[in-house]
């Protein structure tokens, strides 16, 4: 089993999940090469910024410790499928559709030979795929017992405060599982506008229906109610569609479906259909798309902006605009997705995949630990596996506002 390590485009979807610089990488929206995934390090611990001026601030003995813990919560979680003790890589076995034969039973015909139908191998046609990349990721953290004792009274204190270094080291992991669920998703919308070519362009088919005047552009259509009614119909109508047997929204493969469909709208425009359509219509069953998962940006939230002239550049960065968080931007540098070198997908507004075309496989926890006697202080890694896969086989819809 491969397991591949790609430690920039780790920093690149932090950085980017969070809006700000991580390491060396900005978290302005970029491209990322998604064709690669893993291998992150992260010293929660740190021995000189993390115990010294937690320890160096003490006066005295701590009468009251109240400890800023975080959580995360993952955007992304319905594509998360199974995980094993045993064996490593996941594997596909679909069966294709059998072929059918002309039915003699109610039609015999005397003398005539059926031998050629007795005696024919009707063999079934099977596919199998074996996804054999893993990507792994290890967060280590330090602990030095001696050194903080002397802050507290009792070792529950002690204990409670080195659970918080792991509880953070927790939160940390689900940040970098979700950013790279964001990945997947968005390496998804650029194979289905670039590669199978199973995008809808909304905009484009409202003004053909005469939905919207054939003037209007995505920034105006966005606050149009009629308009936002038509995208939220398309949207249920082709989830419908999917659960069908048809190669109408995949890479042509006759594979059948899973019969699930997952669903994810960017958030800005589900609060422009909030706000509108279902203000006007009543309706509060989640916009009759069926569920479905709110997500902030595909990729990044901040995007940098340069204006001026030479002598007086003037860079600038954006927060939540539109264009940028309905933006894809991906390198496919050895062409492992089928896009070409990269692909930049703008205002998409939701993607409609198959249970089966996207999921996170077999994530696999495991911590070690090693003990620096010169120094007295223990090292615990958290090494994290996972399988990603993406399979054309099943639909995939990307919905654009173009």
């Amino acid at each position: 089993m491969a397991i591949i390590n790609a430690a920039d485009i780790t920093k690149s979807a932090v950085a980017q999940t969070m809006g700000q610089k991580y390491m060396e990488k900005e978290g302005v929206i970029s491209a990322l090469e998604s064709g690669k995934l893993v291998d992150i390090g992260k010293d929660i611990g740190d021995m000189e910024r993390g115990y010294d001026i937690f320890c160096r601030a003490l006066i005295d003995v701590i009468g009251k410790m109240e400890i800023d813990e975080w959580e995360y919560r993952p955007e992304i979680q319905t594509i998360y499928m199974d995980s094993w003790e045993w064996g490593a890589f996941l594997e596909r076995i679909k069966l294709d559709m059998p072929k059918i034969i002309t039915d003699d039973l109610f039609n015999l015909v005397a003398d005539k030979d059926y031998s050629k139908y007795e005696h024919t191998a009707y063999i079934p046609v099977v596919h199998v795929k074996g996804y054999d990349q893993a990507s792994a990721f290890t967060i280590p953290l330090s602990i030095k017992t001696s050194y903080i004792e002397t802050a507290f009274t009792n070792y529950t204190e002690m204990s409670r405060f080195i659970s918080s270094l792991r509880e953070n080291r927790n939160q940390f992991r689900k940040l970098v599982l979700d950013s790279y669920a964001h990945i997947l998703v968005s390496a998804g919308i650029a194979i289905s506008n670039k590669v199978t070519n199973t995008s809808i362009h909304l905009l484009t088919e409202a003004k053909q229906a005469g939905i919207i005047d054939a003037s209007a552009t995505w920034e105006t259509a966005r606050y149009n109610t009629k308009y936002n009614n038509f995208c939220l119909k398309r949207i249920a109508t082709i989830r419908e569609y999917m659960l069908r047997h048809n190669t109408a929204f995949n890479n042509k493969s006759t594979i059948p479906p899973s019969g699930r469909t997952n669903l994810f709208l960017l958030n800005a425009f589900e609060k422009d259909c909030r706000f509108t359509s279902e203000a006007e219509t009543f309706h509060p069953e989640k916009l009759s798309v069926g569920d479905y998962e709110l997500i902030t940006a595909w990729q990044s939230f901040a995007e940098k902006h340069t204006t001026g002239e030479e002598s007086s550049v003037v860079t600038t960065i954006s927060n939540y605009e539109y264009s940028t968080v309905s933006k894809v931007m991906v390198d496919d540098t050895n062409n492992d997705l089928g896009i070409g070198k990269s692909a930049e997908v703008d205002l998409c507004i939701a993607f409609l995949c198959d249970y089966k075309a996207i999921g996170i496989y077999n994530q696999t926890d495991r911590v070690t630990s090693s003990y620096t006697a010169s120094a007295d202080f223990w090292n615990e890694f958290e090494h994290v596996k996972i399988n990603y896969v993406l399979d054309a086989d099943y639909g995939m819809v990307a919905f654009l506002m173009d």
